[in-house]
């Protein structure tokens, strides 16, 4: 049927080349994040990706999940909450440090007559240093 039909051989090659195309820019994707984060917060959204994977086996092939399978999506639900909570938190404590800072203030009341947290910079030096 191929040879005789040369639209159904151009169909077959497409239907071939266009996952391998989406596997590229996946694993260009994963490299870029790693190279950006960590490995860590690779196997983080790998995760993510699975958990993504059974939701839409479940919405849309109506597969169906016990309490113990939803208790499961749960925890690793919230552990990829948490470790995003944790990581962001890292993050910032990280950009204080590169500006010089040696710590972050515990308590939210530290404002002087100008209405600047005490160790706050101004928009101007944090902008234009």
């Amino acid at each position: 049927d191929v040879v005789e039909k040369p639209e159904l051989a151009v169909s077959y090659v497409c239907i071939a080349l266009f996952p391998g195309f989406l596997s590229f820019v996946l694993l260009l994707v994963e490299v870029q994040l790693v190279k950006e984060t960590s490995s860590l917060t690779l196997a983080v959204f790998g995760n993510l990706k699975s958990i993504v994977t059974i939701l839409f086996a479940i919405i849309v092939f109506g597969e169906e999940a016990s309490a113990l399978q939803w208790g499961g999506l749960a925890i690793a639900l919230c552990g990829m909450g948490l470790y995003s909570h944790v990581k962001k938190k890292q993050v910032a404590v990280d950009a204080l440090a590169q500006l010089g800072y040696e710590s972050v203030p515990d308590r939210d009341d530290e404002w002087d007559s100008e209405g600047w947290q005490s160790w706050a910079l101004p928009w101007s030096e944090v902008f234009f240093p």
